[in-house]
């Protein structure tokens, strides 16, 4: 179920997702016929069961900076034509582009004394 500013406006069809892989893959193409003006909208994307609607996983706007304020013009000015691509997996994170930056710019200052 896709939601644009808490209203939902698309349901897809079932679909299968197997397990606990990770190759998993759902595409949607989603042309938005509900008269909206253009702005600025944050889209929610809730996973649920097809057998029993029961929720499974929310993709929010508030967690994802690709889908908070999400650009959306009219078919005539199609400036924001960009993908989204979204991976929901859980993970801890990295620090290691974090870690050489912090190299790289401490090595900077160093230099420039």
């Amino acid at each position: 179920q896709f939601f644009l500013d808490d209203k939902l406006f698309y349901t897809s069809g079932s679909f299968w997702v197997t397990g606990n892989n990770t190759n998993d893959e759902q595409f949607f193409d989603i042309e938005i016929n509900n008269n909206l003006t253009a702005g600025y909208y944050n889209l929610d994307v809730h996973l649920v069961d097809a057998r029993d609607l029961s929720a499974r996983h929310q993709v929010l706007a508030l967690d994802w900076v690709e889908f908070n304020n999400l650009p959306l013009e009219t078919v005539y000015d199609d400036s924001y034509d960009d993908d989204i691509d979204v991976h929901v997996d859980q993970h801890g994170g990295s620090v290691g582009f974090g870690f050489i930056a912090l190299l790289i710019i401490a090595g900077l200052r160093l230099r420039l004394r």
